[in-house]
Formats: C-alpha cells, structure tokens, sequence
C-alpha cells in the first residue's frame, strides 16, 4: 500500500512540474500583433488618445502601413497583469474592408503595448513601437482646427 501511495504521489508531482513548465515556457513565448494580417487589407485605425481625450482615424494608405509593418516588425514579450489598471496612451482598432474589427490593442509608449489581460514589452534593442508617429498623427487627422494650439 504505501508504494502504490508513492506512485501516485511521483506522478502526480510530475504533471505538476510539466504543467509548470508549460505555462513557464508560454508565458516566455513573444507575440507578433497582426501577424496573419497585410496591410494592404486594412481599410482604417480607429484611434483614441487617453491622455488628451482625442480620437482621429488613420486613414491614408502610406500611414496605415506605416503602422501595420511597425507591429508586425517587433517581437513583444508578456511584462506583467494589466488587467484593472488605469490610464493609456493610444487605443487602437484595426478595420478590414468590410469594416470588421480586426484587432485591437493599446501602444502605451514607444516600447509598451497592452492587451488585457498582459503588458506586452519590446525587449533590448530590437526597436520601438510607432509612438511618436501616432503623436504625429494625431495632429494630422484630430477634427479639432484648435488642435495643439496654445489658448
């Protein structure tokens, strides 16, 4: 009896361990944003700045595809729970054609992307997120003729 007890102990401590591992090794694995997507097969961005209350749509060619190979270039990596935390910078959603909703996320700064339930980080040197073109954008396409005029 007591080496049938060890077995099942042995056996169930290692599917614990491989269930650890696995879980290990996939929350180490990078991500691509809109990997199975051509940019060519995006229609628009919607965009919604949350630190000054603006939303513009990008919607010219040249930018969305600006923006598309920029995600599509950088290897992400999980950086933590962003689940209930407040606050962003560039909330994102992609349109197809037929104006589906293709993906959405947050780029948060020039290294940081959010997509509830995880922070996503650009590691070492690899490059950075279009931050600052969306800055630039915004400027283009904000409706508001007072846009980053000083009153």
């Amino acid at each position: 009896m007591k080496k049938k007890t060890i077995v099942v102990l042995s056996c169930v401590l290692t599917l614990i361990l491989f269930a650890m591992c696995a879980v290990l090794a996939w929350y180490h694995i990078p991500k691509v944003f809109l990997r199975d997507v051509e940019a060519d097969e995006i229609s628009s961005v919607s965009v919604f700045n949350g630190s000054t209350g603006n939303s513009f749509v990008i919607s010219e060619t040249a930018d969305i595809e600006f923006v598309v190979e920029n995600l599509q270039s950088l290897p992400v990596y999980r950086d933590g729970i962003s689940a209930y935390r407040d606050g962003f910078a560039f909330s994102m959603t992609f349109y197809d054609r037929d104006g589906n909703a293709v993906e959405s996320l947050i780029v948060n700064s020039t290294n940081t992307i959010r997509r509830d339930p995880f922070f996503w980080r650009v590691k070492g040197m690899n490059g950075e997120l279009c931050y600052d073109a969306l800055c630039e954008m915004e400027e283009k396409y904000s409706p508001d003729p007072d846009f980053g005029v000083d009153g």
